[in-house]
């Protein structure tokens, strides 16, 4: 009978802790889209002071060249 009682406390124990870390994971998840979000923004506004471009939906070759040369020219 103590043997059962403990084995259904432990038990308890490892449900709740898979819990916290279920609900853990779902934060991180929420936190780090936050974060690639802010990284794309970012991203967008110094490509914006580089070019002068305002534009949001831009090449993506054409930004990094940009980022990497400082210059908006095809450097192919």
């Amino acid at each position: 009978m103590n043997g059962r009682i403990i084995q259904t406390i432990l038990s308890g124990l490892a449900v709740l802790l898979l819990g916290a870390m279920v609900i853990g994971m779902f934060n991180f998840s929420q936190d780090f889209a936050e974060l690639r979000a802010d990284v794309r923004y970012l991203s967008a506004k110094v490509t914006e002071s580089i070019t002068g471009n305002a534009g949001e939906h831009g090449d993506y070759e054409r930004r990094l060249r940009t980022l990497e040369f400082g210059t908006a020219g095809d450097m192919r």
